[in-house]
């Protein structure tokens, strides 16, 4: 049974341009967003290590692949584990990334960043 995702990041321009040649690909409208998802291993970043990188496309990129994630419902022995099902499911994570991330963005005087993190993680 495959799960359908639908995604709200941009598919990453390094698959859009490989896949560009396979027009029988392309014309498959979730095959661009899928491979994105799996080759985009930026989306497993926590947030705090994502500020240093100064920048919110790269925030919102990885808030929105954890908002648009399924849980991992995978009840064999070998269970998969991410960032992002910790996010989602465990506020006191949350909390420790909203506090680590808030540090950086003073660090680093990013008055847009501080706003962000504010907006998008409230409590």
């Amino acid at each position: 049974m495959t799960a359908q995702v639908s995604i709200d990041i941009d598919p990453l321009l390094t698959v859009k341009l490989v896949l560009h040649a396979k027009t029988r690909l392309t014309n498959i409208s979730h095959v661009v967003d899928t491979a994105s998802l799996y080759l985009d291993s930026s989306v497993e970043l926590p947030l705090h290590k994502a500020c240093k990188y100064n920048s919110l496309d790269l925030l919102n990129r990885i808030f929105n692949s954890t908002l648009t994630m399924p849980r991992q419902t995978n009840t064999n022995a070998r269970c998969k584990w991410s960032i992002r099902d910790l996010f989602q499911q465990e506020p006191h994570y949350r909390q420790h990334e909203f506090t680590k991330s808030m540090l950086e963005a003073v660090r680093l005087q990013n008055l847009d960043m501080m706003k962000w993190l504010c907006i998008e993680l409230p409590g």
